[in-house]
């Protein structure tokens, strides 16, 4: 090879080196080919990835957990790929799975993250007594990994299908209904309207309450929540404004929308919490999932 083709080869590399770096094009050439300019995307323009499969358990490390009451924290899972995003849709939960006391546990949680939210995914979750998941995740150590797989998809929510959405929740209950919320209050063309119903033992089980309060606040023509609680403290009664006592059949007609007939398709409710609440509220499933339309959470 003569010294001008060689030194035009040379050309044609570090012209490839400098094209990809400054100008996003990439220069080829090879044996019985012509040069050409071929369009190379930076990483930032190429589409997410998923983070979750809906088939397969995948590792995820803890990367932050904070304090939220008494009893619960708002934990956060970190992905693999920082670009991943949450690939899930309202609404839809994921499996958490564990190797606890040697046993294989699994149990599902619903995310409070946004769709498309990149390189996490965060989680509300209540420490109970004799909740094994729920004990194990609270003693996780930052950097610990769970495996999680899905989204799991519970109801496809479409915009202005319906005039009113009925939320009625107990307890972490609330996750979903958060996800439901956000959806419908975010997207400026959705006008359907929204009651909450939200029951708790006490008012220091309350979760979520600050952003509930902002978004009704924000939205007052289209968001009304009701807290109702078990039992008030003394130090606490002259400041309540919500209801006291169990849910019944007279506090749903008191605070909720009802359907004018059982043929009525304008009002669609959900009901989600322990399965005690789920009983007295919405009774058990049915096989053909009639009586309500409600999350398995």
């Amino acid at each position: 090879m003569s010294a001008a083709a060689r030194a035009s080869k040379k050309w044609v590399l570090l012209g490839t080196s400098l094209a990809v770096g400054a100008s996003g094009y990439l220069l080829c050439y090879g044996p019985g080919r012509k040069l050409s300019f071929e369009t190379i995307k930076p990483a930032s323009a190429l589409p997410a990835p998923d983070a979750l499969d809906p088939n397969a358990f995948r590792s995820f490390k803890l990367a932050d957990s904070k304090q939220y009451n008494h009893n619960t924290n708002i934990f956060k899972f970190a992905f693999d790929d920082a670009r991943a995003k949450y690939n899930g849709k309202t609404a839809s939960c994921v499996v958490f799975k564990a190797d606890i006391d040697g046993k294989e546990i699994i149990r599902p949680y619903t995310p409070t993250s946004r769709p498309n939210t990149i390189g996490e995914l965060e989680f509300v979750i209540k420490k109970y007594p004799k909740g094994l998941m729920s004990k194990h995740i609270h003693e996780m150590k930052m950097g610990d990994s769970i495996q999680i797989k899905g989204p799991i998809p519970k109801y496809p929510y479409e915009a202005n299908k319906f005039q009113n959405l009925v939320l009625i929740a107990g307890g972490t209950g609330i996750t979903p209904m958060i996800q439901m919320i956000e959806e419908v209050i975010l997207n400026p063309n959705d006008k359907t309207k929204i009651t909450l119903l939200f029951a708790n033992i006490s008012i220091d089980d309350i979760l979520l309450k600050e952003e509930l309060d902002k978004f009704t606040e924000k939205y007052p023509d289209r968001l009304k929540v009701h807290y109702a609680v078990d039992k008030v403290a003394k130090a606490q009664a002259k400041t309540w404004q919500g209801e006291v006592g169990y849910i019944s059949g007279k506090m749903l007609k008191k605070l909720l929308p009802l359907p004018a007939s059982k043929d009525d398709e304008s009002l669609l409710a959900m009901v989600c919490g322990p399965p005690g609440f789920m009983k007295l509220i919405s009774g058990e499933k049915t096989k053909d999932y009639k009586q309500v339309t409600m999350f398995d959470c």
